[in-house]
C-alpha cells in the first residue's frame, strides 16, 4: 500500500531531524528540540505529519552558524575550493578503455553490495563467517545451509530475489547506477549547460518516485508540489546532507576527462535539486577525482589537481624478514597477511586469504611475530617530509 511506503509523507525523517539542525549548525531552542523529539516518538498520523511540517518549517528559520563556511550555492563554494588544475586527458580507445573500467567497477561494487543492502552487522558478519567469507574474498551466494541461516537469523526467505552471484547472469537494476544513466538522459537532453531544473524535470519524466530513497524521494515529492531547486533540497527534507548526491555523479566525470572543475560544476547542478552543504560536497568531490583520474599519470598529479593539502610519509623496514611465503602465495612483510592470485577471463588479482591469525588462540597471538621499532629507517621518513617543503600536512 502506497501508505507503507517511506518518506513520503511530510513526517518522512522528523527521526533524524534533530541530528541533521545541530551538525548543521542551527540554533534551536529548547520548545523545538523538545516538538522533535515528540514527532519522532509519534505513531504514523494526520497529527504527526502537520506537527512535522510545522518543525521542519521552524527549523529552516533558525539561524544557521556554519553558512559563511558551509556554502551551498556555487559561487562560494568555488571562493573557498582549492585545486583546479586540469589533467592531460587520454583521448580514443584509450579514454574509452578507461571510462568503460570504470563503469564496469560501479557494476561490480554496487553487485557486490546489493543482495544484503539494508543488513545490519549482527545479520551480515555471522552469515560471512559461516560461510568463510569474512574478511570478503568473494560475491555473496545465497545457496547455504539451514546452519549459516541459523547462525546469522534469518530465514530462507530473506534471501529471495536479493541479487546474489547464484541469482543473477548480469547486473541488475539498481536506484545507484540508474543515476548515471540518468546523468547521460540528462546531457542528451539538455546539453552539458543543464540547470538544476533540467535535472528535476529529467527526473519526473523518466524515474518512478518509489525507485528513489531518502533526500531523491523528498526532493521529487517535493517538485511534484511545485518546489523548485534550491527550495526542495530544504523543504521536510532530513536527508539533505545524506550521500545520495554522491552516487549520482559519476557520469560528470566521465565527459569531463581532465577537467575537474568542469565535472564538480555539474555535479553541483544536479546535487542541489536535493542537498546542501556537505551532500553537495561529496558529489562534486567524487565528479571531480573521476575527472582529474582519467587524465592524471600518477597519484601526486592527481592529488595536486584536487588540492589535496595534505600528503603521506612512512618510515621503510629494514629489519629482518618475519614471515614466509608459501607457494603461490604473497605475504605482507608487517602483517603476515597472505594473498593468492585469483583468476578470470581478462587476467586476475592478488586477493586476501589465509588469515594467520583466524580463529587464533592466546598462545598463538603472544608466538606471532611483530616488527621490532628498532627496524624502520626513520632518515627516509624524514627526508621525504622535507621533500614537500612544507607545503602541505603530513601523516604517517
Amino acid at each position: 500500500m502506497i501508505k507503507n511506503h517511506a518518506w513520503l509523507r511530510p513526517a518522512g525523517g522528523i527521526e533524524n531531524e534533530e541530528k541533521q539542525a545541530r551538525e548543521e549548525g542551527r540554533a534551536m531552542d529548547a520548545a523545538l528540540i523538545e516538538g522533535l523529539r515528540r514527532a519522532a516518538q509519534m505513531p504514523d498520523s494526520a497529527e504527526r505529519d502537520a506537527l512535522s511540517a510545522e518543525l521542519y518549517a521552524r527549523v529552516q528559520a533558525c539561524p544557521c552558524a556554519n553558512d559563511a563556511i558551509e556554502p551551498s550555492d556555487l559561487p562560494a563554494i568555488r571562493r573557498l575550493a582549492k585545486g583546479n588544475a586540469k589533467t592531460a586527458a587520454p583521448a580514443g580507445e584509450a579514454l574509452l578503455d578507461k571510462i568503460y573500467g570504470g563503469w564496469l567497477a560501479r557494476a561490480c561494487g554496487c553487485l557486490l553490495g546489493k543482495p544484503v543492502e539494508g543488513w545490519r552487522t549482527e545479520k551480515l558478519h555471522p552469515f560471512l563467517r559461516a560461510t568463510g567469507n569474512y574478511p570478503i574474498q568473494h560475491y555473496l551466494r545465497s545457496d547455504v545451509s539451514d546452519s549459516v541461516l541459523q547462525a546469522a537469523k534469518l530465514e530462507r526467505i530473506a534471501l529471495e530475489k536479493r541479487a546474489f552471484i547464484d541469482q543473477v547472469d548480469c547486473m541488475p537494476e539498481d536506484d545507484d547506477t540508474n543515476y548515471t544513466l540518468i546523468a547521460l538522459k540528462i546531457l542528451e537532453t539538455y546539453g552539458r549547460d543543464f540547470a538544476p531544473e533540467d535535472v528535476a524535470e529529467c527526473w519526473m519524466q523518466n524515474l518512478p518516485i518509489l525507485h528513489l530513497c531518502t533526500a531523491e524521494r523528498v526532493a521529487y515529492r517535493n517538485f511534484a508540489q511545485g518546489y523548485e531547486p534550491p527550495a526542495s533540497a530544504t523543504h521536510q527534507n532530513a536527508y539533505r546532507e545524506w550521500i545520495g548526491a554522491q552516487i549520482r555523479v559519476d557520469l560528470y566525470g566521465y565527459v569531463n576527462p581532465g577537467d575537474p572543475a568542469a565535472a564538480a560544476d555539474m555535479a553541483w547542478r544536479d546535487a542541489c535539486i536535493s542537498h546542501v552543504k556537505n551532500g553537495i560536497y561529496g558529489a562534486m568531490w567524487a565528479a571531480a577525482t573521476i575527472a582529474a583520474a582519467l587524465g592524471a599519470k600518477d597519484g601526486e598529479e592527481l592529488l595536486c589537481a584536487l588540492g589535496v593539502d595534505y600528503r603521506g610519509i612512512a618510515a621503510p623496514y629494514i629489519g629482518p624478514q618475519l614471515y614466509s611465503a608459501p607457494p603461490d602465495r604473497r605475504v605482507d612483510p608487517l602483517e603476515g597477511c597472505r594473498m593468492r592470485w585469483v583468476e578470470h577471463e581478462t587476467g586476475g588479482y592478488w586477493d586476501f586469504c589465509d588469515f594467520p591469525l583466524k580463529d587464533a588462540e592466546d598462545e598463538a597471538f603472544d608466538a606471532f611475530p611483530v616488527p621490532n621499532p628498532d627496524d624502520f629507517d626513520y632518515e627516509a621518513a624524514r627526508a621525504q617530509a622535507k621533500a614537500y617543503g612544507g607545503q602541505y600536512a603530513l601523516y604517517v
